[in-house]
C-alpha cells in the first residue's frame, strides 16, 4: 500500500499553531496529498479548524494521565495512516514527538532531539537553541522541500467582521489590551495596576479600549474596570471565540499585552503589536508581523522560564517596565485628540488622527 500524507505535530498553544501557519500553508501549496495536524485540544485545535490550516485536525491532551492514554491510542492510529512525511514544530514534547514519529514508520521524518531521540528522525534540522519558532519552521520546510514564509497571516470571515463591528460600534480610536494570560503562564503577566494606569492615560487622550482574553481571565476585566471605571472600555474578556477575537483585533489600531496568544493573533491579522515580555524569551516566541514591538528588561537572570517554569516571586523583569515606556512606544502608531472637559457641545471622545499603517 502506497504511503501518502503529511503529519505535523504541534500541541502546546495557539501561538505555536499561528507561528506554524506559514509552514502549513507552504505544505498545502506544494503537495496534493492530505495534511493532518496534531494539536492540543481546545483553542489550538479550534483555531486550526476554524482557519482551515489542515485537511484534518486531531485533538491531543498533553497533560498526564491523558497524555499516556491518548498517546497509547494515537500511536496505532498514526501507524495505520501510512504517512509519507512527519514533522514536529515548536510546542511539541520532544520525547512524545519522537515516539509518535517512530510509530509512524514514515520514510521521511524531520525533527530534532538528543540522545536516543535522534534515532526517531531520518533528517535533523540544524538550529540553535534560541532560534525563533518561525525560523525553525522554515528549516523544517526546507528539509521537506518547501519554501515557507516568515509572517503568519489569517483572514477572518465576513460574518465575524460584521460581529466585530456590532461589538465595537463606532469606528473610533480602538486599542486592544490583553492584560491576562491562561492560568498556566500567569507568571508572565505585567501588573494589573499598570494596565489600569495605561487605560487612564490612553482614555484621557480620546482612545477607546477593548479588553480581550480567555474565559478564565474574566475577573481581570472586572478588576480593571473597577479601578478605572467602565467609560470608554468594552470588556470582551471571555466573550469571544478565536474567529471573533481575530476580527475585533483587525479593527484595532494596535494591540498591547503580555506574551501570549492574543498578540500572535493580532500580528496574524496585520495589527501592530506591543508585546510585554518578562521571564520568557522573545528571541523564541515574539509575535511576527509588520509592526511587532517587544518591550523587555535585559537582566542577567532573564529569560528564566526554562530554568524556573513559574518564574521568580519578585518578577523584576516585569516590575521594571513602566507605563511611560509603553505610552512612548504607542506614539508612532496612534495620536488621539485629548478629551475636552465635560459639558462642551463639541465633545468628540473618539476622534483621532492615526498615521497610516
Amino acid at each position: 500500500m502506497t504511503r501518502s500524507g503529511v503529519l505535523v505535530m504541534s500541541t502546546l498553544g495557539v501561538g505555536d499553531i499561528l507561528l506554524a501557519q506559514p509552514l502549513l500553508e507552504a505544505l498545502r501549496r506544494a503537495r496534493s496529498d492530505r495534511l493532518v495536524v496534531l494539536a492540543r485540544a481546545g483553542s489550538p485545535a479550534d483555531l486550526a479548524r476554524r482557519f482551515r490550516l489542515a485537511d484534518t485536525v486531531v485533538d491531543y491532551v498533553p497533560r498526564w494521565p491523558h497524555r499516556l492514554t491518548r498517546g497509547a491510542a494515537l500511536a496505532p492510529w498514526i501507524m495505520r495512516q501510512r504517512f509519507s512525511l512527519v514533522l514536529t514544530t515548536t510546542g511539541m514534547n520532544p520525547y512524545y514527538s519522537a515516539l509518535m514519529a517512530m510509530a509512524s514508520r514514515a520514510p521521511l521524518r524531520i525533527g530534532e532531539g538528543r540522545g536516543w531521540m535522534r534515532w526517531a528522525w531520518t533528517d535533523m534540522i540544524a538550529v540553535t537553541p534560541r532560534t525563533h519558532a518561525v525560523k525553525r519552521n522554515q528549516a523544517l520546510g526546507r528539509a521537506a522541500g518547501v519554501n515557507s514564509g516568515v509572517t503568519p497571516r489569517i483572514v477572518p470571515y465576513e460574518m465575524e467582521l460584521e460581529h466585530a463591528r456590532d461589538l465595537l460600534g463606532s469606528d473610533g480610536c480602538w486599542i486592544a489590551l490583553s492584560p491576562g494570560s491562561n492560568r498556566h503562564i500567569a507568571h508572565k503577566r505585567w501588573p494589573l495596576n499598570r494596565f489600569a494606569e495605561l487605560v487612564l492615560r490612553l482614555r484621557g487622550r480620546g482612545a477607546q479600549i477593548v479588553l480581550l482574553g480567555g474565559p478564565d481571565e474574566g475577573d481581570m476585566g472586572r478588576q480593571l474596570t473597577t479601578q478605572t471605571g467602565d467609560d470608554g472600555i468594552t470588556d470582551l474578556i471571555g466573550a469571544t471565540d478565536v474567529g471573533t477575537a481575530a476580527a475585533v483585533l483587525s479593527r484595532c489600531r494596535i494591540a498591547v499585552g503580555n506574551d501570549g496568544m492574543l498578540l500572535h493573533l493580532a500580528a496574524a491579522v496585520g495589527t501592530p503589536t506591543i508585546a510585554i515580555f518578562g521571564p520568557s524569551d522573545p528571541e523564541l516566541y515574539a509575535p511576527v508581523g509588520p509592526h511587532s514591538i517587544v518591550v523587555k528588561r535585559s537582566l542577567s537572570c532573564s529569560p528564566c522560564d526554562r530554568r524556573l517554569p513559574r518564574g521568580c516571586p519578585e518578577r523584576h523583569c516585569l516590575m521594571g517596565i513602566e507605563v511611560d515606556e509603553i505610552v512612548e512606544r504607542l506614539e508612532p502608531f496612534i495620536t488621539c485628540r485629548p478629551i475636552r472637559p465635560p459639558g462642551l457641545a463639541s465633545l468628540q471622545s473618539d476622534e483621532c488622527a492615526v498615521p497610516p499603517r
